[in-house]
């Protein structure tokens, strides 16, 4: 269900077996929509009953979150 990106950015953080936020088309979103995104599966992860979801949605909010402090270290390189 869940891809990786294919930028090759993945960095020394990144774990290959872990579940990524879906692939989707990214273009035009900033550090705010990614951390809203990552609001929204912690949100649903507190919700949520069965554990393996929570697990999946916890995990793709973490890599929402990367994706928005890429995104903020991508400004600060390239004002």
């Amino acid at each position: 269900m869940h891809e990786s990106s294919t930028d090759g950015d993945d960095g020394p953080h990144t774990d290959p077996a872990e579940p990524k936020a879906p692939d989707v088309a990214t273009d035009g979103l900033s550090a705010a929509d990614y951390v809203r995104l990552a609001e929204e599966c912690m949100t649903l992860a507190s919700l949520t009953k069965d554990p393996d979801k929570a697990a999946e949605l916890i995990k793709t909010g973490d890599d929402y979150l990367r994706r928005a402090a890429k995104w903020l270290a991508d400004q600060l390189k390239d004002p």
